[in-house]
């Protein structure tokens, strides 16, 4: 697991873990939280590392980047959301128009979306 990762996880088990925090989450749901969250944090953190690839290639000034992040996230969270297949397509296109319309560049979203997530455009009508 990359060292940001472990950061991630370790902050919610100080969070959420311990004497003084609520005590409507059984230790058992809190352990099922936890390893679930090891693996989200994990995936979470590559994801981010392979846009960051996206961008330096792509020579996206750094001060950009989190805006970039942020539209992968987007896209993360549909796909844990389940939707997939042409949904997922015309979803993600959706938030790549809306992405463009904030300024950012349509053809390294493309890349973000191809590349990092291999989803293909919508197909033109």
């Amino acid at each position: 697991m990359p060292n940001q990762a472990i950061k991630r996880w370790t902050k919610w088990v100080e969070r959420y873990t311990g004497d003084s925090k609520p005590a409507c989450i059984s230790e058992a749901l809190k352990s099922e939280i936890k390893d679930r969250l090891y693996v989200i944090f994990d995936d979470q953190v590559k994801v981010e590392e392979e846009i960051k690839v996206v961008l330096a290639e792509a020579g996206v000034p750094t001060i950009q980047n989190p805006f970039y992040q942020g539209f992968g996230k987007q896209i993360r969270s549909l796909m844990l959301r389940g939707i997939s297949g042409g949904q997922l397509i015309n979803e993600v296109d959706v938030l790549l128009n809306v992405w463009v319309a904030r300024g950012l560049d349509r053809d390294v979203l493309e890349r973000v979306r191809n590349t990092v997530f291999a989803i293909p455009a919508p197909a033109s009508p």
